[in-house]
């Protein structure tokens, strides 16, 4: 993966030898060379939880020997590198992996019925191998060692499966919400 930028955009230049990725659906800007493209949908759950957190469906596989231009962004990337972990991503951050990392879809339940402007589908990734991430600036990357992390908004581009995430009010009035701010705070906890 190689990450390219002019005139405020971002975009990902892939130069595939034989090898294969996944992307997310309407990436590909274009792609040069003997490459085969196949789409499959997966099971029928993940694909109705595709659906609903705002995910393409079909997320395209890309086979063969030549170079793949995906989409730009006016964000940056990010190339998060699993080990066998897995991480769930904040909603629209996936944009392309190795196809040796499994995508599955996870439902927050708290963050479904706590926010009503929120669905509480995300993706999971596991395996090894790279996962490339939109992200809406500089990435910080942030280990807990038994620990409590506070962050108000959508700022936390991946996070460890094995920290606890939990809501909160993050104001006790509708004045001091009216103020400014967010409604709710993320809270992790643990190590990870």
């Amino acid at each position: 993966y190689e990450f390219k930028s002019h005139g405020g955009l971002a975009w990902v230049e892939v130069h595939l030898l034989g090898d294969s990725i996944i992307a997310e659906a309407g990436r590909l800007r274009y792609s040069l060379g003997n490459i085969l493209t196949e789409s499959t949908s997966g099971t029928v759950l993940n694909s109705l939880v595709a659906l609903n957190a705002g995910q393409g469906i079909h997320r395209p596989t890309y086979h063969g020997t030549g170079k793949l231009v995906l989409q730009p962004s006016l964000g940056l990337f990010y190339d998060l590198v699993l080990n066998g972990e897995c991480y769930i991503l904040e909603k629209n951050a996936f944009w392309a992996a190795d196809q040796s990392i499994c995508l599955s879809s996870v439902i927050n339940r708290q963050l479904q019925s706590e926010l009503a402007d929120e669905d509480g589908f995300q993706t999971s990734v596991t395996g090894i191998g790279s996962v490339i991430l939109n992200a809406p600036g500089p990435v910080e990357i942030i280990d807990l060692c038994e620990e409590r992390l506070v962050v108000e908004g959508d700022f936390v581009l991946a996070r460890s499966k094995t920290l606890k995430h939990e809501f909160q009010k993050s104001y006790s009035s509708f004045w001091t919400h009216s103020e400014g701010g967010n409604r709710f705070v993320n809270i992790f906890q643990g190590s990870g």
